[in-house]
């Protein structure tokens, strides 16, 4: 599709929306001829072009630039719903956490009908989509207020696996090839040891242990880094481990997390297809999977995520039935459903996997998922979105009550300072008297994070010091 813009500042937001409508296609701005849609900001007037078809909208001339900027794209929407003969249920919103617009209305004091109306009037969100984010929203605040400003969450990359499944966009490496994974930990320890300083006078409060899988480390590198967490910073109020992977996971890895304080753990089927995990390339015994989670219950964890994925390939509604009869056999305590994301730098981009079958069930799927959510104890408490998602949707995660991951709201509201540690890893550090909040990214390969650690460690202390 070809775009006349003459508003630079509505590049990023209108060729994500119109991604939403043509995910396949090529999206260019271009001059003023061979166009399919015209945005004349100056103007006021939208049009979109088909062959020789012409419709074309006025915008009426809004005084603040922001509701302004809001109008157009309601009028580039209202183009291409009326075009392609389909609506989008989260309206003109691209972003990845709507629910801060949701906690910023909040804070305003505006109360639910108004806010609601809002979302579906100036943002035309679906009545469903603006019930969801209220609802998340409410179940978060009790957690996120008042903002504690003394305190912070640690996230800490381990970037390795022992294979690539086909979906997955992350720099992960795979260690069977080539084993880097000493070298990392002796560098992440150096970067633990420096921010442990700098933080020494904030109270940690949840550490998110991430990856790539962390459970692939030696057993003695999983120890020290374990420690090292605890001698650095301090014990936290929540620890989550990611242990994805079921062959990387044994009863003596879930005593180890157990003994050094771990309280949360992660274990993702994605699916319990068997010819699925096959399609993308995710090595895993689903039954082997299920004993472990089984004993992991039995040795203490009282607190197990499971994630997975709708519209992976070749699945359809039966088998989704399948996956969230097993959700109910098993009861995790929380429990993260995710919409497939085709992203750059993973196999199914590479390949040009053909999801068409798949984007057209997804609405489906997510509306079995409600259903099914409706008819359990579970909760939605968080909710971001993706590029490239298919269908436009939406990854939820549910809890049981009072089982709320602390981390992911923390992190996805951006209510908290959080230091990333490790390759890639990102930290947000929140300045709430200042409404403002710096980003600083670690960097992405692991020459780069080994080689420049001292750059690194010294420009996130003057971060976190604010100088």
């Amino acid at each position: 599709m070809r775009i006349y813009l003459d508003e630079e500042k509505l590049h990023y937001d209108i060729f994500e929306l119109v991604r939403t409508f043509v995910p396949r296609e090529e999206i260019c701005f271009s001059g003023e001829e061979d166009l399919n849609l015209a945005i004349e900001y100056k103007n006021r007037k939208a049009s979109l072009y088909k062959e020789d078809k012409k419709v074309e909208l006025s915008v009426p001339y809004i005084e603040e630039e922001k509701l302004q900027r809001r109008a157009f794209k309601r009028a580039v929407l209202k183009l291409l719903e009326g075009y392609y003969k389909k609506t989008s249920p989260w309206g003109i919103l691209t972003g990845i956490r709507p629910v801060k617009i949701v906690q910023e209305l909040m804070d305003q004091k505006k109360d639910r009908e108004e806010i609601l109306e809002r979302l579906t009037k100036e943002y035309s969100l679906s009545k469903e989509k603006a019930d969801l984010l209220y609802t998340i929203a409410c179940r978060q605040r009790p957690y996120l207020y008042p903002i504690k400003e003394d305190s912070y969450s640690l996230y800490i990359n381990i970037p390795f696996c022992p294979t690539r499944c086909d979906y997955c966009s992350f720099p992960t490496i795979l260690y069977k090839k080539r084993d880097y994974r000493k070298d990392y930990i002796k560098t992440l320890l150096r970067e633990m040891e420096a921010m442990g300083k700098v933080l020494k006078d904030k109270k940690l409060e949840t550490v998110y242990i991430g990856g790539g899988t962390p459970t692939s480390l030696e057993k003695e590198d999983l120890t020290v880094l374990l420690e090292g967490v605890k001698e650095d910073f301090g014990l936290p109020v929540e620890w989550t481990v990611e242990a994805g992977r079921e062959d990387t996971l044994s009863q003596e890895v879930f005593f180890l997390l157990k003994e050094k304080g771990v309280t949360r753990i992660s274990l993702n089927p994605q699916s319990f297809h068997d010819k699925t995990l096959k399609k993308i390339g995710r090595v895993q015994n689903n039954d082997r999977l299920i004993r472990l989670y089984e004993e992991a219950k039995e040795i203490g964890f009282d607190c197990i995520n499971m994630d997975f994925i709708l519209g992976l390939p070749g699945e359809g509604m039966e088998d989704l039935e399948y996956n969230l009869h097993k959700i109910k056999e098993l009861m995790p305590e929380n429990l993260t459903i995710h919409t497939l994301s085709v992203k750059r730098g993973s196999k199914f981009m590479e390949r040009q996997e053909n999801l068409g079958g798949e984007r057209d069930l997804i609405g489906d799927m997510l509306e079995r998922v409600h259903r099914f959510i409706a008819e359990s104890p579970y909760e939605p408490y968080y909710l971001y979105r993706q590029k490239q998602i298919l269908g436009n949707h939406e990854n939820v995660g549910y809890a049981l009550p009072g089982k709320e991951n602390l981390y992911n709201m923390y992190m996805m509201e951006e209510r908290q300072t959080v230091i990333g540690l490790g390759m890639t890893s990102n930290s947000k550090i929140l300045y709430p008297n200042e409404n403002r909040i710096e980003n600083y990214r670690n960097y992405k390969n692991l020459r780069d994070y080994q080689n420049k650690i001292d750059e690194i460690i010294e420009k996130k202390s003057r971060l976190i010091k604010g100088v």
